[in-house]
């Protein structure tokens, strides 16, 4: 019969970390509360009869946030199953810096179900860290009692993992004690003596000192503007090289394989569909990397808790609270890891707003399109005497532009009736409600490992529907007479059809068609582009290169134009999708797809129109 450990503990204790060193898994951590909100699973690695379970974090018992609650309905199904309960077994996470605390936390939580019993083991991670702040644990303290183990840990040193692992093993072969008994087992304990702290602690001193600049009221959010400005610039400038390297290997492969086969509608397939399409968006893959990496540096600094609390005020006039900035900056990602972050929203009313605001924040899928059309309408110049670049700072812009959309569209839906019903709660959140993540210097090498590790994964599922999303525009473009006469394809038809939808915004048939595939995953409209554009040509190029050659070629109107139609609808399949799972009524999705079409197109033909006239 299987064996199970739930993994238990208040958020942001290192819970996902043990989680990934016991089993091998690689499941996402981040320095800040509330990181994990779904329920993961995975063997021990030393002992594959044995399941651990990963559960999101723990406040409190009030069962407020959709993660707390899926944690204590979890534990609660398992003594009203038919689970044996000789096979479970509870892996409480404590913290090293917070024993105290997390002691009281427990004593709460075993009271909860003290008409219970089981085994418990507990875990008493970040020891590293409460050395570094110089505190001391007397662990000859703990050693003693008899009905719950008690063990030190760190991921980041690697202490005592090992330990864990045989003493979880070895502890299903003990008895199981009543939560009762454990709990007078816990409040024999003399917590007068088993933590102590130097009297001089600097280390801390020097962190206050920090948060008194960064949390206040002008400087914090003057730096937090500055960190914002560096990340999207950096997305250009960093990548640049890079971008340029991989636009080399791929046009010279893709010219070097083109001329080694005789067969034209084979030739045809990988210069346009292969190395046009799917090659045109594997060149944005440095932007993607780096805006990956830089959000990863700040979770593990530990500074994005304070830039929901500088947000919380500015939020809450809109409707959101500061708990709504971690799934608005996850989403620059992906909106599907912001739709679950979203989740560790205690209020019902700011959680339905943040979801319903998410997909107008600048995600990943849609960095190649906006990079295309900046480096199309605007030269690579500098501005402010070289320190930043005009592209750079029009990403910053459009960036700016998504999220102030999502303050007006929840501004605006918090006032109607159906979100302010009596089942939406609305909680203004005090500053002082955030519990601050610890500083941490961030580990540069973990950091280029994760974020070459998630890029990797998003260009690879990217990569499966871009392949046959542009195999089929390939087949449409290219027959029925073959390479050569894309004029009088099938798919020339289809899209001269549905243009008629798409001229009042300055777009031409070949981006209306990407524009229609995009709805897939957005990331396919840049391929798609690839391979009409590439049809047309006798020679791989860069697409920036070969839209400006072609017979209609971008003005600064069109772009402006399919960059606001752009970041505003076309949600892709994957996110309305789980939207639809997450909203508290399935049609909302749809209200929000047509509504967010409309909008759109609205803005999009007053921006095109305002435009022509300069």
């Amino acid at each position: 019969m299987k064996k199970s450990v739930y993994i238990i503990g208040k958020t942001n204790v290192g819970k996902t970390s043990l989680f990934n060193e016991l089993t091998g898994m690689d499941k996402k951590v981040a320095n800040y509360h509330g990181a994990t909100t779904t329920l993961s699973k995975a063997s021990l690695k030393t002992d594959k009869s044995i399941e651990l379970n990963d559960l999101p974090g723990v406040y409190n018992l009030k069962e407020k946030g959709q993660d707390e609650a899926l944690t204590l309905q979890t534990l609660a199904n398992t003594f009203n199953s038919s689970e044996d309960h000789n096979t479970t077994l509870w892996l409480v996470v404590l913290d090293a810096v917070e024993l105290l605390k997390g002691l009281v936390d427990l004593e709460k939580l075993l009271g909860k179900f003290s008409n219970k019993s089981g085994r418990v083991v507990v875990a008493i991670n970040m020891i590293d860290e409460a050395d570094f702040n110089n505190i001391t644990i007397k662990f000859k303290n703990l050693k003693d009692l008899e009905k719950i183990s008690f063990i030190k840990t760190s991921v980041s040193k690697k202490i005592n993992l090992d330990v864990l692992s045989q003493n979880i093993q070895e502890s299903f072969s003990k008895n199981t004690h009543s939560f009762t008994e454990i709990l007078k087992d816990l409040k024999s304990i003399d917590t007068s003596e088993l933590v102590t702290k130097a009297s001089q602690q600097k280390n801390l001193k020097r962190l206050d000192s920090v948060d008194k600049v960064l949390l206040s009221k002008f400087w914090g959010k003057v730096f937090f503007c500055i960190i914002m400005l560096i990340l999207f610039q950096s997305v250009f400038s960093w990548a640049t090289p890079f971008m340029d390297l991989i636009e080399y290997i791929i046009l010279r492969l893709g010219g070097f394989l083109s001329q080694n086969i005789s067969n034209s509608i084979l030739k045809s397939f990988v210069e346009d569909a292969l190395f046009g399409g799917l090659g045109s968006f594997l060149v944005f893959f440095p932007q993607i990397f780096i805006l990956t990496f830089l959000i990863k540096i700040l979770e593990d600094s530990g500074y994005l808790t304070r830039a929901a609390i500088i947000c919380n005020r500015f939020l809450a006039y809109f409707g959101l609270s500061g708990e709504s900035f971690i799934p608005l900056l996850a989403s620059h990602a992906c909106a599907i890891p912001g739709i679950y972050a979203a989740r560790s929203i205690k209020s019902v009313k700011v959680r339905v707003l943040t979801l319903l605001s998410l997909p107008l924040t600048l995600c990943s899928a849609r960095l190649p399109v906006y990079a295309l059309l900046i480096t199309l309408t605007l030269p690579d110049s500098k501005i402010l005497g070289g320190l930043f670049g005009l592209r750079g700072l029009c990403l910053f812009v459009l960036y700016l532009f998504g999220l102030t959309l999502a303050l007006i569209l929840s501004s605006t839906l918090s006032r109607l009736k159906t979100v302010n019903s009596k089942t939406m709660e609305n909680s203004t959140v005090p500053d002082t409600a955030f519990e601050l993540s610890r500083y941490r210097l961030p580990s540069f090498t973990k950091s280029l490992k994760i974020a070459l590790q998630t890029s990797y994964r998003f260009v690879k599922d990217a990569g499966f529907i871009i392949f046959l999303t542009n195999s089929f525009i390939w087949l449409l473009a290219t027959f029925p007479n073959g390479p050569g006469h894309m004029s009088e394809s099938y798919l020339s038809r289809l899209g001269k059809a549905l243009h008629f939808v798409f001229i009042p915004l300055g777009l031409n048939w070949q981006e209306s068609v990407a524009l229609i595939t995009s709805f897939l995953a957005r990331e396919t409209f840049v391929s798609t582009l690839g391979t009409l554009y590439n049809l047309d040509s006798e020679e791989i190029l860069p697409l920036a290169q070969l839209i400006s050659q072609s017979e209609a070629p971008y003005r600064i109107a069109s772009s402006v134009s399919l960059i606001i139609f752009f970041a505003i609808a076309l949600q892709c399949v994957s996110t309305l999708a789980l939207l639809k799972s997450e909203l508290p009524k399935k049609i909302w999705t749809l209200y929000l797809f047509i509504g967010y079409f409309a909008f759109a197109y609205v803005l999009s033909f007053i921006a095109y129109r305002l435009m022509l006239t300069f």
